[in-house]
């Protein structure tokens, strides 16, 4: 015995049921965000705390950390020329600007200590521009041999180079990085 009320299964009744279902999955979709423009604040809000934070930096921990073992005499003053920290090559004391990005806190205080090398290596400034001259000066020097010790992640806020050294340190400019960055003047022989 048929059962007039059922109505066979055609291939045209599932393409307008499906049709049927995605027309009101849309409609649904419209009325969400079109009705109501909060929902699309509420989802990145959602999204925006799933993602992974940095743990947060302490500016005093950082500083004691990243001195710890460091050549030269450190302090926390302000620069008198804006910059992250400032080093006497020919007396060894350094000064750390307070003003500096936690962040680059650890970048700034290695590239700092490679100053103090510089100025145990070579006896002061000006000898240590001159030997470093054709490896880009002293501060280029002092970058690479930075970004040696450091590998990766030089500079967290900027990237790959600061306010020196744009890029990575390759070549001559790296190997008398290495240089410094181990104890050596650039005319012990490390270059060749």
């Amino acid at each position: 015995m048929a059962d007039s009320a059922v109505v066979p299964e055609t291939t045209s009744n599932r393409f307008r049921l499906l049709g049927g279902f995605a027309l009101a999955m849309l409609a649904a979709v419209c009325l969400v965000f079109f009705a109501a423009p909060d929902v699309l604040a509420e989802l990145r809000t959602i999204v925006a705390t799933q993602v992974a934070k940095p743990a947060p930096c302490d500016w005093r921990t950082e500083y004691v950390r990243g001195t710890a073992g460091q050549p030269g005499a450190w302090s926390v003053r302000a620069s008198p020329y804006g910059v992250g920290g400032l080093t006497q090559l020919e007396t060894g004391e350094v000064r750390v600007d307070p003003a500096t990005l936690c962040a680059d806190l650890s970048s700034v205080i290695m590239h700092e200590a490679q100053h103090v090398k510089q100025g145990m290596l070579y006896g002061g400034t000006v000898a240590a521009e001159s030997a470093l001259a054709q490896y880009g000066g002293i501060e280029i020097n002092a970058d690479c041999a930075a970004r040696y010790l450091m590998g990766s992640g030089y500079f967290p806020v900027g990237g790959d180079q600061s306010p020196y050294t744009p890029g990575p340190c390759v070549g001559e400019r790296l190997r008398a990085g290495v240089a410094t960055a181990t104890g050596h003047r650039v005319s012990d022989g490390v270059l060749g």
